[in-house]
């Protein structure tokens, strides 16, 4: 460029330009050719592929629009999931752009899609391309955390009668909760390793670590209604050596257990001789036997139904 000398004539003040280096005093132009046309505002040519529209600026610097695309890139959802989620990942769009998806600095085969869907841990970018011009995104990185296992250890018989229980206890590791589950609705306040079951039903625990969970196999427990025990007597209990009493009930069931007990300690079985048909009162014998010196002594008994 050139320089400004001021000269100071008299009764009067004018100001000169004069360029340094030039021929006959003409000013050197932005493409440093004296008297040229390459001025601020005028068409230059940068010699970059990727730009267009180039034109000199105030500075004398030849500046064009870049054609390189943008790259970035929009998460759909959290980057951060547990094994068996994944994120959509989207880069900018344009007219004739093409794309290059890169998990760790290395291109992932087939994905030259606009966007991605991201099942893996690592750290995603995208190569957009435009006209033989290449951005490449800055990096987003995607977490995987694996879900934790889920358990259920029983403590005991998961069938037992009224008024039972059995404890079933989860797997245990650092930092998991649990909650668990009975026929598929949380019980409240069970939320510790185990659990103590006393009723029907299909029990699960939810195991739960950095925000990932596991719901175990159900474990099924039974619990089954108490017996009863009835006895019928048919005549006088307390009878001389020799006697009988019949002793049963009118039940049309067969009983799974029927034992005849002196007070003694002794026992009986009933005659097998009685005869039993399903559909008649029930009848069992007491077998005699003796069970003092005296032949009048006079034995009570005792008859346990189990049904």
């Amino acid at each position: 460029m050139g320089a400004t000398i001021t000269l100071q004539p008299y009764k009067s003040r004018v100001i000169y330009r004069y360029a340094v280096g030039t021929a006959c005093g003409q000013q050197v132009d932005c493409a440093g050719v004296p008297g040229g046309t390459a001025a601020p505002g005028t068409a230059c040519n940068d010699n970059n592929a990727c730009t267009i529209n180039d034109t000199w600026n105030a500075n004398c610097q030849c500046v064009g629009t870049p054609t390189t695309p943008t790259a970035s890139i929009t998460a759909g959802g959290a980057t951060s999931f547990c094994t068996g989620g994944s994120v959509a990942l989207s880069a900018t769009t344009g007219t004739g752009y093409t794309y290059q998806w890169r998990n760790n600095g290395t291109n992932i085969s087939g994905a030259t899609a606009s966007s991605y869907t991201a099942a893996a841990a690592g750290s995603y970018a995208v190569v957009v391309t435009n006209g033989g011009c290449s951005a490449t995104s800055a990096a987003t990185t995607v977490t995987v955390s694996a879900a934790p296992a889920a358990t259920i250890t029983s403590g005991g018989s998961t069938t037992f009668c009224n008024g039972g229980s059995v404890s079933l206890t989860a797997n245990s590791g650092t930092g998991l909760t649990y909650q668990w589950r009975r026929n598929g609705i949380n019980l409240s306040g069970a939320t510790s390793s185990s659990y103590t079951a006393t009723t029907n039903g299909s029990y699960t625990v939810v195991v739960t670590s950095g925000g990932c969970s596991t719901t175990s196999a159900a474990t099924a427990v039974t619990v089954n209604a108490s017996p009863t025990a009835s006895i019928t007597a048919g005549g006088a209990t307390s009878f001389c050596s020799g006697g009988s009493v019949a002793l049963g009930d009118d039940t049309t069931r067969s009983p799974t257990m029927a034992r005849v007990t002196p007070t003694n300690g002794g026992t009986m079985a009933p005659t097998s001789a009685e005869p039993r048909p399903a559909a008649i009162r029930q009848r069992y014998r007491a077998a005699t036997r003796l069970l003092s010196p005296a032949a009048d002594a006079v034995q009570p008994v005792l008859l346990l139904r189990y049904r």
